[in-house]
């Protein structure tokens, strides 16, 4: 995760600045959800699409670790694994509907910067699932996995909150949505206390199980809770 704290300085001294330009169009908030606890900033914008709607710029950073998480999965096996994700949210939120019962609907689309990493070993007391061989826990025999996934990807979602009125005071806002990277995972694969129970052709298969699921498309939400300048 080296690359992900100097990306985060610039963006964010980047959009402080647009900050200083629409300070009485700004919002800022702490944030819960898929991707960690984090920050996001929110400030009004010159632009539009149709008659009375409102576009934002939004900003957020998000991140979390934890060491010696259980039940995670990956592909069928339960790990218990150290986790780190950090990332960089940027884009649009959208608000085309200026009546009152519907003007907080939004839809957004931007770029995703993340940085993922799971180092875990599979837990005791469950069927080992190595490709297409499966292992009782009797067996010993365990699988250890290494996951590192830093990418950029494009991500489109709908929330709701947080239309910008001009006028301070505590505002909220929920999104969801959904990003497909752009770049591929690295995964690496290993056993322990085996003894020629699993072929390098089962894990083999295992390994490319696991990078297939972390390409799929990954969903998430957030909520944010702040206060609007």
């Amino acid at each position: 995760m080296k690359l992900l704290p100097i990306f985060l300085l610039a963006s964010t001294s980047g959009f402080l600045g647009l900050a200083q330009v629409q300070a009485q169009d700004l919002s800022v908030a702490g944030t819960v959800g898929t991707q960690g606890l984090g920050v996001s900033f929110n400030a009004g914008s010159d632009l539009t699409f149709i008659e009375n709607d409102q576009i934002q710029w939004h900003f957020s950073l998000s991140g979390y670790g934890i060491d010696d998480a259980e039940d995670i999965k990956v592909h069928k096996n339960d790990y218990e694994a150290d986790v780190k994700n950090g990332s960089a949210q940027a884009g649009l939120n959208w608000y085309p509907i200026s009546q009152k019962s519907m003007k907080g609907l939004f839809l957004s689309a931007g770029a995703i910067y993340f940085d993922y990493e799971l180092d875990g070993t599979t837990e005791d007391d469950q069927t080992i699932h190595i490709g297409d061989i499966a292992l009782t826990s009797k067996q010993g025999v365990q699988l250890k996995t290494d996951i590192e996934h830093t990418s950029m990807a494009p991500y489109f979602g709908i929330g709701w909150g947080n239309r910008l009125n001009g006028e301070a005071g505590f505002s909220y806002r929920a999104e969801v949505g959904a990003f497909v990277a752009l770049s591929s995972a690295q995964v690496d694969v290993e056993l322990v206390n085996h003894n020629g129970e699993v072929s390098d052709v089962d894990l083999e298969k295992e390994r490319q199980d696991i990078l297939d699921e972390q390409e799929y498309v990954k969903v998430f939400a957030q909520l944010d809770i702040g206060y609007q300048f």
